[in-house]
């Protein structure tokens, strides 16, 4: 073998020979095999194996060259490791006396591991497969591959069923590991994580002797602490955070809050030629900021004049900013996590029920032509959602009285349709047509946050200066 060249790797009894250049002190390059080191001041080489059966380590000084020298280190190496046993080709690794591993989750096999977790408030048995990766520039990284998990839940239901899956998840990990290890021993090193779809056949098929583990004493080896969660707020103190939001200058970028258990995001808008953070909840009318804020008692709708505040719109803002950190703090949350508004002006604040702005332009005059449709939507499937236009109004139809009466129509239907849920009826037969007669009881007498036609043609007004 010429160490004046480089060399590929090798293979030698599991044990993976790489070859590096290494600069002598003559500045001749050498490339040296993984396992000898060069000393220059001594004018020798250090052989170093660490292996199953123990440690190998000797000397080869220079006769009469470090060519020559590398040459019998060389051939001393390759004895060594051949008797030797490589850490690669092996269940259980042999390591020096330490920790003593917990006998209840000590699986027998390097590299495979068992750990008790919990997880939304039950026992949870994870088996991982730990595995040593490395970068582009051969920088080494440990990584764990999730395998599977063995809840609690799923434990109370079918034990014996689950006793099986734990086992079939042990031998997963073992291949796993056995498949990585080899990939190792032949001088291969993984930079991406090996998991079992990647593993060939023949190292499925080879026999694992498990140690006689015990699921249900892994479960009972641990316990779930209740938790207590009240309703979130950033800092934990929601009277500091109300105070420091409320100041809040809303002409700047601020990241997103919880403010007990409410999720505040504040939304970059054009405003008068002003760039604006308006915060949730919070959108623009004609003259004046609508709030519409989801309570455990219900929507809340109000609204904050420019006329009644001396600085005029900015100031409006303000004022409704204070307003809803103080409804915020005088209400609860919904149970129920209500989904974001997306406009104030087209929210509803009736569940399944919204309006959808319709813009398209006339092929005469090239002027936007909107309409507006309220629409109800149903499940049917888990799949499968059936849509019912209530009104559909065009620009110059919008109305305060035909804008009500479809969403009072699309309460009613939301409230009759759960009701037939609740009663045992299937997704399909709670269904509720528009031309099903609905009794009265479910007919609201009037609504918590209406929608108002000036509303509908101020957001189509807006969307048309945007042009």
């Amino acid at each position: 073998m010429d160490f004046r060249n480089p060399q590929s790797t090798q293979s030698i009894n599991g044990f993976p020979v790489t070859f590096r250049p290494v600069v002598l002190a003559n500045d001749n390059t050498l490339w040296v095999p993984r396992g000898i080191s060069r000393n220059d001041d001594a004018k020798c080489w250090r052989l170093y194996v660490a292996h199953q059966k123990g440690l190998f380590t000797a000397y080869e000084f220079d006769s009469p060259s470090p060519l020559a020298s590398l040459e019998l280190a060389y051939s001393k190496l390759v004895d060594a490791l051949k008797e030797g046993v490589s850490q690669f080709i092996v269940d259980k690794r042999y390591k020096s006396p330490g920790k003593v591993r917990d006998p209840v989750i000590d699986t027998g096999f390097t590299g495979v591991s068992i750990s008790r977790s919990v997880r939304y408030g039950k026992k949870l048995v994870v088996v991982t497969s730990q595995q040593a990766l490395y970068g582009p520039s051969e920088e080494r990284s440990f990584r764990a591959v999730y395998v599977g998990s063995v809840t609690e839940l799923k434990m109370d239901k079918d034990p014996i069923g689950e006793e099986r899956r734990f086992c079939a998840l042990l031998k997963e990990a073992v291949a796993i590991r056995r498949y990585h290890r080899h990939l190792r021993s032949t001088g291969v090193n993984p930079q991406n994580k090996v998991f079992y779809s990647d593993v060939p056949r023949d190292f499925r098929d080879r026999p694992v002797k498990l140690p006689d583990l015990d699921l249900n004493a892994i479960m009972d080896s641990f316990i779930v602490a209740p938790e207590y969660k009240g309703p979130k707020t950033t800092g934990g103190d929601p009277g500091l955070l109300a105070a420091r939001l409320q100041s809040a200058d809303l002409t700047k970028r601020h990241p997103d809050v919880f403010l007990e258990g409410r999720r505040i995001k504040f939304y970059e808008t054009e405003f008068q030629s002003r760039r604006l953070y308006v915060p949730s909840h919070i959108g623009r009318a004609r003259d004046h900021w609508r709030l519409k804020v989801p309570t455990a008692d219900g929507w809340v709708c109000e609204s904050v004049y420019d006329s009644e505040c001396e600085g005029g719109d900015l100031s409006s803002l303000y004022e409704a900013w204070v307003f809803l950190i103080s409804l915020y703090r005088a209400s609860e949350a919904p149970v129920k996590r209500s989904k974001p508004v997306g406009s104030v002006l087209l929210c509803t604040c009736i569940e399944d029920t919204f309006i959808q702005p319709q813009r398209r332009f006339s092929t005469k005059s090239g002027l936007p032509l909107w309409t507006f449709g309220v629409i109800t939507k149903q499940r049917l499937t888990k799949t499968k959602q059936a849509r019912i236009t209530l009104v559909h109004l065009r620009y110059e139809q919008l109305n305060d009285t035909a804008i009500c009466e479809a969403l009072r129509w699309g309460q009613a239907i939301y409230r009759y349709r759960e009701y037939n849920l609740q009663h045992g009826s299937s997704l399909q037969d709670a269904y509720v047509g528009k031309d099903m007669e609905i009794p009265a009881e479910f007919w609201p007498v009037e609504l918590d946050c209406p929608v108002y036609a000036d509303d509908l043609r101020y957001y189509a007004d807006c969307a048309n200066d945007a042009l």
